[in-house]
């Protein structure tokens, strides 16, 4: 295991599946703490667990790009555990407003005002 990310720690929003959570297992696999961030604290759990079954020091914080609560909550609580953040990888995903279209995107996305796309 290469080691060169030793001390670090990195949070990657959407870290509970797909490319995220790729993104935690490889920055985890160089030395990183990871910091698992997801809208469901048992998802974000369940990716920690399985990270940490491959020797990655993993742990899970709840947050939801779209809610300053949880924004807040997950900024305290790494400042109190770690008074650092090194890596910040925005891996979550999101429309605003996607109760304008029955809380469904319209594909293609051509069709999404320009106003929303903006704001995303």
């Amino acid at each position: 295991m290469s080691e060169d990310l030793k001390g670090k720690v990195a949070l990657i929003t959407g870290a509970n599946k797909g490319i995220g959570y790729e993104i935690a297992r490889q920055l985890g696999s160089r030395g990183a703490t990871i910091l698992v961030a997801a809208r469901d604290i048992k998802r974000g759990e369940e990716a920690a667990n399985k990270l940490r079954l491959n020797e990655i020091d993993a742990r899970s914080v709840q947050l939801d790009v779209t809610d300053q609560k949880t924004i807040d909550s997950a900024a305290k609580q790494i400042e109190s555990e770690f008074g650092k953040l090194d890596i910040l990888v925005n891996n979550a995903g999101m429309i605003s407003d996607g109760d304008a279209y029955g809380g469904k995107l319209r594909f293609p996305p051509s069709q999404v005002d320009i106003e929303t796309l903006r704001h995303t």
